[in-house]
Order: structure tokens, then sequence, then C-alpha cells
């Protein structure tokens, strides 16, 4: 049997010298632990040898590995500049490194770029790529290189880092930390551990519970059938026996459901074992959640629903995953780029790269309306602030990048008293210009149609699901058809009113800006009970004619005109 030396020097030519991560020398007579692990995988309790080639077969490590790297490539990235003394900074879309972070090298665009790096982070412990510079020392393109082929290597002063980077032909060179790009795990602080390595037994149990499984239906144990004679058959009255029980058999779904005619005395009893009794399913299930522990990953990122709570907890989870696990793992890209992709001086003139995390946080739409009102209302969001955050193009009006507050909020001895800045032209009175006033409430409330068309949508899916589920069950039952459609649309009501409730605080907002529009509060109570004052068995419209009734429905009711104060129609 070959040994272990003889085995590793033939798997790296040249006699490389092995890793050291913590204190100490290895040669191949005594290699390290990662060289082992490469070679020969991790020979676990359950029996698996676990690799990291090898574990990307167990779908829920694969899963969390792809989840973290696809969700990090997809992040906006962004060069600024601090203002100085002042607060906040400045878009710098003609820096170099962002062509880098746009495209890292000749053949690979930032998100596969950034996938290889961040798998190799999460599984590996490590994710290096090569630094390449220009005449200026500027970086100019990235290239990943396999964490098996690198070396960290800290140096006698305790101080220095050096990187021996091996070759095809097995020579180890040695790299300046300031050329290698390295996103570290948690780990030692020179490099991070492996989780295929720390992870092993656990990675080994889940490999190990679906070999069986699929051995266990391919081998045909779920389900066996024994014959039992009363006399001895020699060979070819066992075939014809066999024969006679497995001849009605056909090789399809239904022929495998026929029965079959014995006319000998024979009693044939089923040994195999229920899927239930090997507790598959239990153990399975298991596995996913020990995995998924080992990333801090949400349980529903990779797919898993079991325990979900409702769309709202999920709501909830997914800023719990933006904030618990994506704000570390992108922390180690804005630092390690800090440190390796921009000079001392850019750094000390304010300088960063930012991946922006806000998108991800936004929530649905009501939740949206409900920020963006509050936030114009108050004064800290302009127009075009909001547009921005929805990825809309800005408004080419001065006046759409103005912060407001309304009247009542401003200070008591400010009141009224504040000198209209020069060149503005005075605000009309309400009885002067009323029909401008309201001209420009409509056009204001015409912005939100895609939002309350969005959350309509949603409403009419729900209603369109729910009917045709009861038009299934109390179809040829009108009295129970009415019992239901009772009781459901009274709920369906309030969740229009509840749905629409920041719509109409966004309205309120833009009519605060136009007094003289007088618009009344919204009747959304008489919205709900119109649209669904329904006869279930005779509802004929599709999802999207009743979402489109609706949100009609709710914008003309936002911008109604209060009573005698002004005659327009709706």
């Amino acid at each position: 049997m070959i040994g272990l030396g003889r085995l590793l020097r033939s798997l790296v030519p040249g006699g490389a010298r092995a890793s050291v991560t913590h204190a100490g020398t290895t040669d191949l007579q005594s290699p390290a632990l990662w060289l082992v692990d490469w070679a020969l995988g991790r020979k676990t309790a359950s029996g698996e040898h676990v690799t990291p080639d090898s574990a990307l077969g167990l779908s829920a490590y694969y899963a969390c590995l792809r989840n973290g790297a696809e969700d990090v490539a997809k992040l906006p990235r962004q060069v600024r500049r601090q203002r100085g003394e002042r607060r906040g900074s400045d878009l710098l879309q003609d820096h170099p490194l962002a062509r880098v972070l746009k495209r890292p090298n000749p053949i690979m665009s930032w998100g596969v770029f950034a996938q290889v790096l961040q798998h190799r982070r999460m599984g590996w412990g490590n994710g290096y790529a090569e630094i390449v510079r220009d005449g200026l020392g500027a970086p100019v393109e990235l290239w990943p290189v396999h964490p098996k082929r690198v070396r960290p290597e800290l140096k006698p002063d305790g101080r220095t880092l050096v990187y021996w980077v091996r070759g095809e032909g097995g020579r180890e060179q040695p790299f300046e930390p300031r050329d290698v790009f390295h996103l570290r795990g948690l780990g030692s602080g020179v490099e991070g551990y492996s989780v295929v390595r720390l992870a092993s037994e656990t990675l080994g149990l889940g490999l190990a519970a679906q070999r069986h499984a699929a051995a266990f239906f391919g081998e045909g144990l779920a389900k066996r059938l024994v014959a039992f004679t009363k006399q001895t058959l020699n060979a070819d009255a066992r075939e014809a026996l066999r024969k006679r029980i497995e001849g009605d058999r056909e090789r399809n779904p239904v022929g495998s459901r026929r029965m079959p005619i014995v006319d000998v005395e024979v009693d044939v009893k089923d040994l195999g074992i229920p899927p239930e009794e090997a507790q598959f399913l239990e153990q399975r299930e298991f596995g996913v959640e020990e995995v998924a522990r080992w990333f801090r990953m949400q349980l529903a990122k990779i797919q898993y629903f079991k325990r979900a709570q409702g769309w709202s907890s999920l709501d909830a989870l997914n800023t719990d995953y933006v904030v618990d696990f994506l704000t570390p793992q992108v922390q180690t890209w804005e630092e390690e780029i800090a440190a390796k992709l921009l000079t001392e001086d850019e750094v000390a003139q304010g300088l960063f790269v930012k991946f922006v995390l806000q998108g991800l946080m936004r929530g649905d739409v009501s939740t949206r309306i409900a920020y963006y009102g509050a936030g114009y209302r108050d004064g800290w969001l302009s127009q075009n602030d909001i547009r921005d955050l929805e990825d809309l193009n800005p408004i080419e009006d001065p006046a759409a990048d103005e912060y407001l507050v309304q009247a009542q909020m401003t200070r008591l001895e400010d009141a009224g008293a504040k000198p209209r800045p020069e060149g503005r032209p005075p605000r009309p009175a309400p009885e002067e210009d009323a029909e401008a006033a309201w001209r420009a409430v409509r056009a204001e409330a015409e912005a939100l149609r895609p939002l309350l068309l969005h959350t309509a949508t949603r409403l009419a899916r729900k209603e369109a699901h729910e009917l045709e589920a009861a038009l299934r069950r109390n179809g040829q039952n009108p009295a129970a058809l009415n019992r239901w459609a009772r009781e459901f649309y009274a709920t369906l009501r309030e969740k229009v009113v509840e749905a629409f409730g920041p719509a109409a605080l966004a309205l309120d907002a833009i009519a605060a800006r136009h007094p003289a529009a007088r618009v009344r509060p919204a009747d959304l109570e008489a919205v709900a009970v119109a649209w669904t004052a329904v006869d279930p068995s005779a509802v004929r419209q599709g999802e999207e004619e009743r979402a489109r009734a609706l949100a009609e429905a709710v914008l003309a009711a936002l911008v109604v005109p209060a009573p005698k104060e002004t005659s327009h129609a709706a």
C-alpha cells in the first residue's frame, strides 16, 4: 500500500512545502492537515470521505455557499469620497477603481469574480486573488487563485506576512501582501478556518444519509416481497414461481400495481422497512438545520420553509439575514479593498468603497410607501431621493430636490416670519389659484399609480386563489358558498384598508404642499366595501382587471376635493 508521504509527493510535484497555519514547520513526511484533507479527504465516523468537492453534493451545503456568493456578488458597489469636515460623501464614478470593480479581469465580470471568491471564503475559509498593477502601482486586474495553491506564512518577527503561491510546476513563489487580495473567514487572523474540515462530521452524516436513502430505494428495500413455501423447490421450480408472482407486473407504474395470482400454496409477506421507521426524513431535515447553523444562514434562504411562520415573519427574517449574515461578509470585502486596492493617500483623502445594502432592506410596497411618506412629510427625503431609492430617473426640476416640512411643524417664533428666498415667487393664496393647486395634487398623485397597482394585484391574486378553492368546495352548495363569502370578504375589506393606508399618508404629504386644493381625507372603507360587494359565483373578471379596478378606485378616493371648497370632479 502506498505510503501517505509518497502519495503526497506524487500529488505535489517538485516537493512543495506544506502550509504552516500555527507554530512549527511541516514537510511531506509530516504533512499539514490541509494537504491531507485535499489529497485524501477527511474520513468521518459515518464512513464518508469529506472533501470540498464531495461536500458540494449535499444540497444544504451547496445552497448555503451559492446563496451567500450570489447575494454578495449582486450588491452594487460605489467608490465614494467623504466630504471632509462636512457630513456625507460623494460618488466618484470616474475613479479608476470603479472600472476594476465592474470588470476585474478580461474573462470575468464582477458577478462571476465575486461569486468565486465568496464561495471559497465560505467553504475553504479563504478567498485569494492576485492583484495586477500598472506601472504607477494602481490595481488594474484581479485574478482568483485557488486556496490549495496559497500558503500564508507569518515571518519570525510576528508582524510581516508573506504569501507562498504554488505554480503549475509545483514551485512556490513569494508574494507581498499588497499583491494578494485575501478574504478571510473566521480563523487565526493569518488565515481562516476551513468549514469543510471543521464541519466534516456534520457534512459526512448528511452525505451518508443521502447515499443510504438512495441505496435504500434503489435496491427496493422500501417494498420487498418474500414468498414462503411449505416444500423445498429446485432451481426450475423456484424460477417458475418467481415468474408467476412477478409475471403480471409490467415495467410501468400501472402494471406494478396489478395483483399477482398464484395457484399453489405460497405465503407472500412484505419484509420492507417503511421509510418513516428508517427516519430518513427526520435525519435529512436535521441535517439541513445543522449545515445552515455553520454558516449563520436563515433556513428560508435555502428554501427550507417547514418552520416558516408566515410571510410577515419571513420579511423580518430577511432583515435579520441582511444584518447578521450579509453585513459581516460585506464588511470584510470593504476593509480588504481599502487596504489593498486604495493607496494610503487616497484613504487619507477620505476615499472608500461601499457595498449598497439599502435595496435589500426596503420591504414590501406598503411598507415603502409609509416610509417614503413619513420621510417626505418630515423633511428628510425629497422627491428625487424617493425616486432614487425606487430606481427611477430624477425629476428635472430644482423643486424636486428641496426638503419640505408642514407649516405646523415650524418653530412657533419662526412661523410666518421667515423671509422668502429671492427669486422665488410667493405661494398663491388658496382662494386665488385653487385650480392650479388641484391639478398639481392630481399630477403628483399619479406618481403613486404603479405602487397602488402593485398592492392591488397582490389583493386580487389572493382573492382569485381563495375564490377558486371555495368554488371547488362549495360550487354546488350556494348556502355554504354565501357563508364563506361573508366571512372572507369581511376580512378582505380590512386588508384593503390596511394595505392602502400608507398611500393615504403619502397623499397627505402631497396635499400639505398644496393647501388650496382642499383635498379631503380618503374614504378607503367605502372603496373596500364597493370592491368586495360581489357575488362569488358571478365573478368572471380576471386578476388583472380586478386589480386595475381597485387601483383606480383608490386613486380616485385619494384626491376627492373637500365639499363646498371646489367643484372639481374626482
